[in-house]
């Protein structure tokens, strides 16, 4: 009798087993969570350029889902973190905009990112796109004028830039204001303002010029130390000693680039490219014939 009792005690621990077993595994294979799309308006974007990612998830299965969590970074940082819930629609759309910036970039989103809830398929939570932001167009530019004497002595050209006015105060914000070329020297001389707040770090810089395009050569530095907030300040290149005779009755397009390893999180990012147009032309000397006595 005895024996009878626990062979029943068993059999109803087995069954109570096997039924909190199938009913586990009945809810996992009731509900899967995965991306219905992911989409971007702007197929080949250029810095700049205002870019709005469509994010489309959906729940597959009758499971229960009014608490799912979705997560997308971008550039390494997170800029979508949103709660969804499933339980009056089975898809769900988001939307992020971002003015984008040059370089290679993943916009990586991940549906169930706690991993709350158990789901028939696990592998199928994340959705991402991979794609490169180029550089901006050349823009037209009138050309401007620089005489070159004959004796390629110090010269002195002035470009102005056309700085931003915006107000800042949380973050730096690099623009050129004006370019000199020193004949003499053989520099380029940069006059930069940190429309922001001051900042230390160590960044780059790089001028590049060209007859059709600014892609025939360049020169570069690099500046460190504290730069202050709003303030003014110059930088410069060395330009190859041959640049003024090369160049002399030449049209020329300048491209400059600040912090041109965007090691320097800023403001607004589009007014680190300056571009100017110059006509490098050779002033002829003036003959003075006098009449003699």
């Amino acid at each position: 009798m005895l024996k009878d009792i626990k062979y029943l005690a068993l059999c109803s621990m087995l069954l109570l087993i096997a039924f909190s077993l199938n009913s586990t595994a009945q809810t996992k294979i009731h509900l899967d969570l995965r991306f219905k799309s992911l989409t971007k308006d702007v197929q080949q974007p250029r810095k700049g350029n205002m870019v709005t990612f469509t994010i489309i998830s959906e729940k597959k299965g009758t499971g229960t889902a009014d608490k799912v969590r979705l997560v997308c970074k971008l550039r390494h940082y997170q800029v979508v973190d949103q709660e969804i819930d499933f339980s009056t629609n089975s898809t769900s759309t988001t939307t992020y905009t971002w003015s984008s910036l040059p370089g290679d970039q993943t916009f990586k989103c991940i549906i169930d990112s706690n991993n709350i809830y158990a789901e028939t398929d696990e592998n199928n939570n994340e959705a991402k796109l991979e794609f490169n932001v180029a550089l901006p167009r050349l823009p037209n530019i009138p050309y401007k004028d620089f005489i070159l004497i004959p004796d390629y002595s110090a010269s002195i050209v002035r470009f102005e830039g056309m700085p931003s006015t915006r107000k800042v105060f949380q973050l730096p914000d690099l623009t050129a204001t004006k370019i000199t070329l020193d004949s003499g020297k053989k520099t380029a001389n940069i006059y930069i303002r940190n429309l922001g707040i001051g900042f230390s770090a160590n960044w780059e810089y790089k001028l590049a010029w060209g007859r059709s395009a600014p892609d025939e050569d360049f020169c570069e530095g690099a500046k460190s130390g504290i730069i202050k907030s709003y303030a003014n300040f110059q930088v410069s290149c060395s330009l190859p000693l041959d640049f003024f005779t090369k160049y002399a009755d030449t049209n020329l397009q300048f491209k400059l680039a600040l912090d041109s390893k965007n090691k320097v999180d800023e403001v607004d990012e589009i007014n680190n490219l300056y571009y100017e147009s110059i006509r490098v032309r050779k002033e002829q000397p003036k003959i003075v014939i006098e009449q003699g006595l």
